[in-house]
């Protein structure tokens, strides 16, 4: 009987030979479909949006970015529909980092772009934290383009980085000029920085900090929560779950007896979730120290 260790943070199993059929497995089973319902999905929209800066006339830097991310569409299309129908499926690793890599750059650019209104209410304040920095694109990255875990978690830290020293910082320096909304903006942070100080420590603190770093204060918190922890549990989950019926599948096919699973040091979900809720406000906790 092999003994089969599934690894509790990258979830690959100690025995080569199985992890590389089950790479090839996930693939075919549930990869490919993302990838093309990714491209279903997105290119109307982004015919929308370039039908919208055409007729408005508005701005040929939005335009462009709009027909440049659709023609990575396009190629995407191309190298799925060619060079046999096993072509994209063995290089689809290498093909799916490179996309994310231009579509993540040319998503800078658009952001970076958007006119959006000075923060001087919840809504706007929200707008420009989660939106105008590119969070959402980090999540429709992570799920429309998924890749092993192992290999996800990687690309969605360097995806959160690039998005939080670019479009993160532009926007704490542009939305916030209005004397309403730096005082909004004090506001939630206390209200946030509260809600951790109690759970961490039992007391709420503490003074706020000048106004650009308590807003990429709040800006990290989203991207780590909804652009990265988010996409990265339920992709987990999705995963390990994926793992164990594959498992399963061998067994019946090969013989019930020739292999073992070990998930010894696999966290349950909701245990799962209370880790990373305590992460997250110990991170909280040391950036405001930080920051003060």
């Amino acid at each position: 009987m092999v003994r089969l260790v599934i690894h509790p943070l990258s979830l690959t199993f100690n025995v080569q030979e199985v992890e590389t059929k089950y790479a090839r497995h996930r693939t075919q089973s549930s990869h490919l479909l993302s990838d093309r319902s990714l491209v279903v999905i997105t290119v109307p929209l982004l015919l929308t949006c370039v039908a919208f800066e055409c007729v408005g006339q508005t701005d040929s830097l939005s335009l462009a970015t709009g027909v440049v991310s659709l023609l990575t569409y396009a190629l995407q299309w191309l190298l799925m529909n060619s060079n046999g129908p096993y072509g994209w499926e063995r290089r689809r690793e290498a093909y799916v980092l490179v996309l994310r890599i231009l579509r993540l750059l040319i998503a800078v650019v658009g952001v970076l772009n958007w006119k959006g209104d000075f923060v001087g209410e919840d809504g706007s304040l929200f707008k420009n934290l989660a939106m105008r920095s590119g969070v959402l694109c980090n999540v429709w990255f992570a799920w429309g383009m998924p890749l092993l875990f192992k290999r996800h978690v990687w690309v969605q830290i360097w995806s959160l980085g690039m998005l939080l020293a670019v479009p993160g910082r532009a926007v704490c320096q542009e939305a916030f000029l209005s004397t309403k909304g730096r005082k909004l903006l004090v506001t939630r942070w206390k209200e946030v920085d509260d809600f951790f100080q109690v759970f961490t420590r039992g007391t709420p603190s503490s003074v706020a900090p000048e106004i650009f770093t308590g807003c990429f204060q709040l800006a990290a918190l989203i991207h780590i929560v909804v652009g990265l922890l988010l996409p990265s549990f339920v992709l987990w989950h999705c995963e390990l779950q994926s793992r164990r019926e594959y498992v399963q599948t061998i067994g019946a096919r090969e013989g019930a007896q020739q292999y073992s699973l070990d998930e010894t040091w696999v966290p349950d979900p909701a245990r799962t979730i209370v880790l990373l809720g305590m992460s997250v406000a110990t991170l909280w906790m040391a950036m405001s120290q930080l920051s003060t």
